[in-house]
């Protein structure tokens, strides 16, 4: 029988085995550590390499395009009363930039100034007074200048305006010997036109300065709120009432609350509880309130 403390070969290759095992995960460890700091080192370079970009704005705060050049963008109040003179203007207006104008569905536009002419004509309508008038529409604000002139005369010549009842007869031309003018502009250049004829339109309302009738592009565009959304009535009667300007109408009120509104009423800046109407006659009679200032 061998001593206790008699050496043992199996011993010896048992404690090697340990001595493996133990470098093995040593190694295995330090491996792992040393790929998690390469990954983060990595992370790092590619966060550093990405673009920096602001953060996005919703569409209801993002900046609207400058128009004009005075690169202002113009800012659109209630419109307060103005009392009027020489000429005869549509509604009283906010103030706001005179150099400048965006319309809500953001296409830019320019005040140049410049004005295209609507080309041909039509026939007579009507029976009474005889008057011409010409189309033109400012170059730069994306509006054509054929379809404004087709609903200007399409107003004008149906038996609700004022060629509709014997009194006056209007056609349009393409000369310079028109009677008076149909234009179609910006903010800024209505208020340029109408200033020279006296009016502070305050780049909201239409006017009739002298022998233009001007018609305010964000009008024709955007109607008022008491129109409640119908751009197409408040077009006919913005043009009825700047060319009853022309034909020596002036302003009336709104006779009774809940009747129509007579079509020389200011509806621009408010109903004051008629409702809204853009012809002089309505069912072959015209629309009539107490004269005012």
């Amino acid at each position: 029988m061998p001593a206790r403390d008699a050496f043992d070969p199996r011993d010896t290759r048992r404690l090697a085995r340990r001595r493996m095992y133990r470098r093995r995960r040593q190694v295995a460890v330090s491996g792992l550590l040393m790929f998690c700091a390469l990954l983060v080192l990595a992370g790092f370079k590619v966060a550093d390499a990405l673009p920096h970009r602001p953060p996005s704005v919703p569409a209801s705060n993002s900046s609207v395009p400058v128009i004009g050049s005075a690169g202002v963008p113009s800012r659109q109040t209630r419109p307060s009363p103005t009392s009027p003179t020489a000429a005869s203007v549509a509604a009283p207006a906010p103030a706001v930039s005179p150099t400048t104008t965006v319309s809500q569905d953001v296409v830019p536009v320019r005040a140049t100034g410049v004005y295209v002419r609507a080309a041909g004509g039509t026939p007579k309508r009507g029976s009474g007074t005889a008057r011409t008038y010409r189309v033109e529409v400012e170059t730069g604000i994306a509006q054509s200048t054929g379809d404004f002139a087709a609903e200007v005369d399409a107003t004008l010549a149906s038996s609700s305006s004022w060629s509709g009842k014997g009194r006056w007869s209007l056609q349009r031309v393409s000369g310079n010997n028109a009677d008076f003018v149909i234009r179609l502009a910006t903010p800024a250049t209505v208020d340029t036109v109408c200033a020279g004829a006296g009016l502070d339109t305050r780049s909201y309302v239409s006017c009739r300065a002298g022998t233009y009738v001007m018609i305010n592009l964000d009008r024709w565009t955007h109607a008022v709120p008491d129109y409640r959304g119908d751009v197409p009535l408040y077009r006919r009667y913005v043009i009825n009432h700047e060319v009853g300007h022309q034909l020596g109408y002036g302003h009336q009120a709104c006779p009774r609350k809940g009747a129509q509104a007579p079509v020389m009423q200011q509806q621009t800046f408010g109903l004051n509880g008629c409702r809204a109407n853009g012809w002089p006659y309505v069912d072959g009679v015209m629309v009539t309130g107490p004269e005012t200032s």
